[in-house]
């Protein structure tokens, strides 16, 4: 996965290469994975945190965040986010 410029492009192990273009205002350093193949990324720029699809398309997840670095998934299934600006961790539960 790679998030430079702007755009995302995630390349999947078959080979298969995702791109986003031009969704994400900033995106920034925090990019993590399911182990189903949820991907996810932070927008620094627009103090967000989206899913992106096979499709390329991007669904907002959460939103109002103050500059979200970084992500993980833990393994009971939720998403935590470092947030810089607010210097918190938050848990983000998966459905």
């Amino acid at each position: 996965m790679s998030n430079i410029g702007g755009g995302i492009t995630i390349l999947r192990g078959d080979g298969r290469r995702i791109e986003t273009g031009e969704a994400l205002r900033t995106p920034g350093p925090g990019i993590a994975q399911t182990p189903e193949g949820r991907v996810f990324v932070v927008d620094y720029g627009g103090t967000s945190i989206h899913e992106v699809f096979d499709d390329g398309r991007t669904v907002l997840l959460a939103d109002g965040l103050s500059s979200p670095v970084g992500l993980t998934v833990s393994p009971m299934g939720n998403l935590y986010s470092a947030d810089w600006g607010n210097g918190a961790v938050y848990r983000i539960p998966l459905a």
